[in-house]
């Protein structure tokens, strides 16, 4: 990006500075679920920073990919886990269409259109295509999931702007797996029932604390409060990344607390 096309932001003492990508992205965050984040992040007793934070790593800041479906990310690994695996015949569906890397399992994935009974690179379907690298993608595999079994797949894929895995949708207040994909999905107050079921997710045990308002305690809440990213980053996304994530976090907490005052 050529510096002399930014434009600058005046500080509250005068001085003239140029906002980064950071800052752009929290303050488009804030902007659109400010009104949410803000009393949320009261309720745990934690900063509008962190919450912040969160929301802008997980997801880019929006719950709703360039097509104006809901962004989502389907985990092969997972999949594998909770349907290739419970028996032959699944695993033979399994792998006609989808690999990982069975070291490093959050990589290496891969998915093809159509491969029962076809030799590979004999047509465009039967080719393998490497993963995560659109949304029109993702939704591409997780249809052909769906196929072999629709709980199970919208279980394995992440989802919103929190990027919430829909085998959590207990913990996010819903009965059942399709119910939060539908009410993540919806085109208008969809991103307000994302935010809410990020915050009920990480809040945990709920109690009462002391007389105050209600907060919330359990080993997220926690991380957040005491500021510990790693610690954080490990429980919500998995200890493969994160290094990475906690880095991301602080940056984005630091950018919110700069266009928060």
């Amino acid at each position: 990006m050529n510096p002399k096309k930014q434009v600058p932001e005046e500080s509250r003492h005068g001085e003239s500075r140029v906002e980064g990508p950071e800052e752009r992205l929290a303050r488009d965050g804030w902007k659109r679920c400010g009104e949410l984040l803000g009393p949320l992040a009261a309720e745990l007793g934690i900063t509008p920073a962190a919450a912040l934070a969160v929301l802008c790593v997980e997801s880019g800041g929006t719950g709703f990919g360039p097509d104006g479906r809901l962004l989502i990310r389907f985990e092969n690994h997972v999949f594998w886990d909770r349907w290739g695996s419970k028996s032959e015949a699944n695993a033979a569906r399994f792998h006609q269409h989808f690999r990982f890397n069975s070291q490093k399992r959050w990589l290496g994935h891969m998915y093809r259109m159509s491969g029962a009974g076809q030799a590979e690179g004999t047509s465009p379907e039967s080719a393998w295509l490497v993963g995560h690298q659109k949304q029109a993608a993702e939704w591409e595999v997780l249809e052909i999931a769906r196929a072999m079994n629709d709980a199970e797949a919208l279980c394995s894929t992440s989802m919103g702007c929190a990027q919430l895995m829909g085998f959590h949708y207990l913990r996010a207040g819903y009965a059942s797996v399709g119910k939060m994909f539908a009410k993540f999905s919806e085109a208008e107050v969809g991103e307000k029932h994302q935010v809410e079921a990020m915050f009920k997710f990480i809040s945990g045990t709920r109690k009462r604390v002391n007389a105050g308002p209600r907060q919330t305690t359990g080993p997220m809440v926690e991380a957040l409060r005491q500021e510990d990213y790693l610690r954080f980053a490990a429980l919500y996304n998995g200890k493969g990344k994160a290094a990475e994530y906690a880095a991301k976090l602080v940056r984005f907490r630091e950018a919110g607390r700069r266009i928060l005052g």
